[in-house]
């Protein structure tokens, strides 16, 4: 996101429990990551499949 110049804010639900608990109160899970993308929450990741820029860029958008 940084190279497509997409602002963002990190949350840390290790450091700050209180962002899990926001997870897990609106999607059902504490799998991470996921991204809020105009107020509607997306997982961050594929399932059982390593990490995939084609995937983040889909999910983006870019």
């Amino acid at each position: 996101m940084d190279l497509a110049g997409i602002a963002y804010e990190t949350r840390d639900i290790r450091k700050h429990p209180e962002h899990g608990v926001e997870l897990e109160a609106k999607t059902g899970k504490l799998g991470v990551p996921f991204l809020v993308i105009n107020g509607e929450w997306k997982r961050g990741y594929d399932p059982g499949k390593p990490f995939s820029e084609h995937f983040a860029r889909e999910l983006l958008g870019i």
